[in-house]
């Protein structure tokens, strides 16, 4: 099957959106599937470069538009109608509205998947417009939350009509992961981590009152950087998605201290609907995970299972946490679960299906 996969994601970047679509475009063509992923270049990227930014070989084509090109969303209309004159594809996938309402309206069939609600006027225009769409196959909702709430304010649809595919991580071969060559960390401490950005909501404060809780461990945060006075906490700023095994690698429990607002680079609140990619390549490894007890994570973490689930905002209540998985008081099996439902290659198939 021919699949064109609409993104507005710049390539390569440090959105967490751009990993989501370069992975999803890989397991596709990984099924078998001849796949085009449309979204906005990085000045002066290459093909290759791009693709090696992911760690991921070159299995299926980009199509992408110049980052500079406004109004972009025109741009990338217009790329996707001249890709039609190589051969014409079999479905519309992605995360782009305006552009799928775009492909629905040219005779495409389109099956759009959601992160969060729309929310400027605009947005729930072309929302309710490719909604309505006869030639809007499935919606791909990224949580059951999101579901209820897309349900809720569009009782026209049919639940049947909603897939519920939370996010996903790479299945990896930690034997064949490359060791750091240097360190921060203090030899024979416990190393505990954290990746993923510093925006607001992602409790970097609790980090920082934990490491000045436990000073006897080190803690690490992968993703940014700010300045501390804590000797046992070291920030290591932005990596490349591929280098992220190589840090995983290294920690022995692995940190979400998620709060009850959590905003995106737009502040945005996506707390009620969150399914965080930080979580399954967490679970990926196989190692204790620490995690903020929200509602919407229950949806994939179980408490005492797959993960310690705490109080968000409660510092003493992480301290306890750390003490509970040294002390062996709990034996938790984070991967297992990973493996039978959350791999790339799984939601991939799902969601087409």
């Amino acid at each position: 099957m021919k699949i064109d996969y609409l993104s507005a994601s710049v390539l390569p970047s440090e959105k967490a959106n751009a990993v989501h679509v370069m992975h999803m475009a890989q397991a596709f063509s990984q099924h078998g599937h001849a796949v085009r992923l449309f979204g906005k270049r990085s000045a002066g990227k290459k093909d290759n470069e791009i693709f090696g930014h992911y760690g991921m070989a070159p299995d299926f084509a980009l199509c992408l538009t110049a980052v500079a090109l406004r109004p972009s969303i025109f741009f990338r209309i217009l790329a996707f109608i001249r890709a039609q004159k190589k051969y014409r594809t079999d479905i519309v996938y992605g995360r782009d509205l305006w552009a799928l309402l775009a492909a629905a309206m040219l005779g495409y069939k389109v099956i759009a998947e959601v992160h969060q609600m729309p929310l400027t006027v605009a947005e729930k225009l072309v929302w309710k417009l490719l909604l309505q769409h006869k030639n809007l196959q499935h919606i791909v909702a990224i949580t059951h939350a999101l579901k209820s709430d897309i349900l809720a304010d569009y009782k026209f649809l049919v639940p049947e009509k909603i897939v519920v595919a939370p996010d996903a991580a790479a299945e990896m071969d930690w034997s064949k992961i490359a060791a750091l060559s240097t360190w921060p960390g203090r030899q024979g401490v416990l190393q505990i981590g954290y990746t993923g950005s510093l925006h607001k909501g992602r409790g970097i404060e609790i980090i920082e009152a934990l490491a000045r809780l436990v000073p006897e461990h080190d803690f690490h945060i992968v993703g940014g950087t700010a300045e501390t006075s804590l000797s046992n906490l070291f920030y290591h700023g932005y990596q490349p998605h591929a280098e992220m095994p190589r840090y995983l690698q290294k920690f022995d429990i692995l940190l979400a201290p998620y709060q009850p607002r959590i905003e995106i680079g737009t502040g945005v609140d996506i707390s009620r609907w969150i399914s965080p990619m930080k979580l399954f390549e967490y679970m990926a490894t196989g190692k204790p995970i620490i995690c903020s007890d929200l509602p919407v994570l229950r949806e994939v973490l179980e408490d005492g299972v797959n993960a310690l689930l705490v109080s968000p905002n409660d510092a003493e209540a992480w301290r306890r946490a750390v003490l509970k998985i040294l002390d062996k008081d709990v034996v938790l099996e984070t991967r297992k679960k990973f493996l039978q439902e959350y791999t790339w290659e799984k939601r991939s198939r799902s969601v087409l299906r």
